[in-house]
């Protein structure tokens, strides 16, 4: 390291392989933010009415996904319904073949119909409960 007095100010030069660097002493500028916290750029910090206000945007865009999603699913469980409810009532004496020893019309009315329905049941609230942990809207122990 070679030092010395220019014009007064006192410099620093640097050898190194194969550049060099100078700089003044006593007039070196600040730090940039970035070199005092290892190159990490720091953020401005907001007022706590702005985080507030974005953590509630953000809650409320999540909301409105999940309900998407959950009205997507009821469309979907609601559209089985109506097939197994209306389609099949309506077709019963196209559907004339042997299912469990009965003919599939009246297996369909008679019991085929409330496995489904109790299928639609059970299949709504195991997904909306899966959605509801996906979108982070579950509902904590009672």
């Amino acid at each position: 390291m070679l030092s010395g007095f220019t014009d007064g100010v006192m410099t620093e030069a640097t050898c190194g392989s194969e550049t060099q660097a100078s700089r003044v002493i006593g007039q070196r500028d600040a730090p940039a933010p970035s070199d005092a916290l290892g190159g990490v750029t720091p953020t401005p910090v907001e007022p706590f009415e702005r985080q507030a206000e974005r953590a509630m945007e953000a809650l409320r865009e999540r909301k409105r996904a999940h309900w998407r999603r959950i009205k997507r699913l009821t469309g979907w469980l609601l559209l089985l319904w109506m097939v197994v409810t209306f389609v099949t009532t309506y077709y019963a004496r196209d559907l004339a073949f042997t299912f469990f020893g009965w003919p599939f019309s009246y297996w369909m009315a008679a019991q085929g119909s409330l496995f489904v329905y109790l299928f639609i049941t059970v299949a709504y609230a195991w997904l909306a409960h899966r959605l509801d942990g996906l979108y982070g809207l579950e509902e904590g122990e009672p």
